[in-house]
């Protein structure tokens, strides 16, 4: 009877073979994958499991009071669970109905959502997520960051964004990994110079192709980190964009990118500048199927020391002075994007100047009312708590005054004053 081990990274596995001497041992996951691994990292699982197990334990709270408390406490932080977004979403019919009717559009590969802090940007692209996947996209969402994802660096925002990769198939939700199963090797993508390799139920492969291995492949071509790589990643989401409508049927893909202002906080030089707006220059001319990035020649600059496109002035990474990577695949590859802003001053500079966009105002006041409305029934259902019509609209009135229509700040504000309300806080604090 083959050993079950379990270990703390990749979960339960039987073990097929050993080696040096039983110090390594190469398992057979759950997930379908093989891995090395030592002997010490797992634990023996074949006795544990001969023991008859108790069933599951009962529920603390009944389903609809626990559905309720994680709601509160999302709100707390500013934020909606993501699965409940769609049911707690008010006063954006006119930014969904702009959205959903540009996805459908064919000819505009990109857009700006712009809008202050806190007032929701991120809340309408969790919506624009979910109604994408619906609505048969591939969806990537990548929240952008000065120091760990930012588009002066091509590889780790490519890295995100298989990890954070999703389509419908039926009624289930798929991930970076079951796409490339079903996709990679086959078909056009035999020519494709990274997607062309048929999977390997081995991890190594998998942190090659999902931008997160670090040490150069004897197996496949090199994924390079350098800065200057944009033409590798824009070239592998071209590739991905048209293996999603071409081989799996679904409709595109799209890539909604969050906190988008952090690139004017990472422009601490004019070399991560010009990198920063080469990969977003690209990604936007690569969703609005620009021709040039399949046939422009490219030349060498001595001053600048680099591959450049004639017609686009965009960077190449040159493999060699002789061979090098388009920034498209194909065309169309049917890739959207999606950023969103708050205001900053590159919106007015190219290559953002032109890109169609969609401005959030604040919440009218009949949303916000519709809004609190919902988180007191929310919460009463929560913490059996509800406080009369005059307290309600006494609550209400005051949470408005503090916050003026943020919606970030006024969904916590909300929370927060219905917990007063229930403790019946003193004006010396005490309860």
């Amino acid at each position: 009877m083959a050993d079950i081990v379990e270990h703390e990274r990749y979960g339960r596995g039987v073990v097929e073979r050993s080696r040096g001497g039983g110090f390594e041992l190469y398992v057979r996951f759950e997930d379908g994958l093989r891995r090395w691994v030592r002997f010490d990292e797992v634990r023996y699982l074949a006795e544990e499991l001969s023991i008859s197990r108790p069933g599951p334990p009962r529920p603390v709270l009944p389903r609809n009071k626990f559905r309720a408390r994680r709601m509160i406490e999302a709100f707390r932080m500013g934020i909606v669970p993501q699965d409940m977004v769609e049911e707690f979403t008010f006063g954006r019919e006119r930014e969904i109905e702009r959205i959903t009717r540009w996805l459908e559009e064919g000819e505009d590969g990109a857009l700006l959502i712009i809008g202050e802090y806190g007032s929701g940007k991120t809340h309408l692209l969790e919506y624009t997520k979910h109604i994408a996947l619906k609505r048969g996209w591939a969806v990537s969402k990548v929240d952008l960051d000065p120091q760990e994802v930012s588009l002066h660096r091509p590889k780790r925002v490519y890295a995100e964004i298989a990890s954070a990769f999703r389509y419908k198939e039926g009624n289930d939700i798929k991930s970076f990994r079951d796409f490339i199963r079903s996709v990679s090797g086959r078909g056009e993508l035999r020519n494709h110079w990274y997607l062309c390799y048929e999977p390997e139920e081995d991890e190594a492969f998998w942190d090659w192709i999902e931008g997160r291995a670090v040490e150069r492949s004897r197996r496949y071509p090199t994924l390079p980190g350098k800065f200057t790589t944009a033409n590798i990643y824009c070239n592998i989401i071209s590739g991905i964009g048209w293996a999603a409508k071409a081989m799996l049927g679904l409709k595109g893909f799209l890539i909604l990118f969050d906190e988008a202002e952090a690139i004017e906080s990472i422009l601490e030089t004019s070399y991560q500048r010009e990198r920063t707006f080469n990969f977003l220059k690209g990604l936007l001319m690569l969703a609005e199927g620009d021709i040039n990035l399949l046939y422009e020649e490219v030349e060498w600059d001595p001053w600048r020391r680099g591959f450049y496109g004639i017609d686009t002035g965009l960077q190449y990474y040159g493999m060699s002075r002789y061979v090098r990577l388009s920034y498209a695949w194909r065309i169309p590859c049917f890739v959207k994007v999606i950023f969103a802003f708050a205001p900053v001053e590159a919106l007015y500079k190219p290559p953002l100047d032109e890109v169609e966009r969609v401005e959030i105002e604040d919440l009218s006041g009949e949303s916000l009312r519709s809004a609190f409305e919902t988180i007191c029934l929310i919460y009463a259902e929560a913490y059996d708590h509800m406080e009369g019509d005059a307290s309600i609209e006494g609550l209400f009135e005051a949470v408005t005054d503090w916050e003026h229509g943020r919606t970030r700040r006024f969904i916590k504000a909300a929370v927060e004053a219905l917990d007063l309300s229930r403790f019946k806080v003193r004006e010396d604090g005490s309860d």
